[in-house]
């Protein structure tokens, strides 16, 4: 008794044409039927894009009107500010002030003169590999 099976049909377009040719002449050479190809592509794709991004879900904005995405910290902010609400700016200003606070706890300080990890300061520190001015 054969398997059930499902037929999709793939429309092509004529700017399409020399690399379909070139796929199936790898194919051919690998080995390989197109039908496995196809299969195999999509499930690496279902794989990789399934669930979506678990770090940001496209269905978050439906789901809470009151998320807001912002750009990164590591992006310049004038390329972004430049057309806030007050509102916002305000509330990404106080976001950002409990960032440094909370990652400030997390940079070591030398042990002599309290100075943060990296930062030059007056003295010569070796215990924490800091460096004087």
């Amino acid at each position: 008794m054969s398997k059930p099976r499902i037929l999709k049909v793939v429309n092509y377009r004529e700017e399409d044409i020399p690399t379909l040719r070139k796929l199936e002449e790898t194919l051919k050479r690998e080995g390989k039927e197109y039908t496995d190809f196809v299969r195999e592509c999509s499930q690496n794709y279902v794989k990789a894009h399934g669930e979506g991004n678990p770090c940001f879900p496209i269905d978050k904005w439906v789901d809470e009107p009151t998320f807001k995405a912002l750009p990164t910290l590591a992006m310049s902010a004038s390329k972004y500010c430049f057309d806030i609400d007050p509102k916002l700016a305000i509330e990404v200003r106080d976001l950002a002030r409990q960032w440094v606070g909370e990652t400030s706890k997390k940079i070591p300080k030398c042990s002599e003169c309290h100075v943060e990890y990296g930062q030059p300061h007056e003295y010569k520190c070796h215990t924490q590999g800091l460096v004087s001015k």
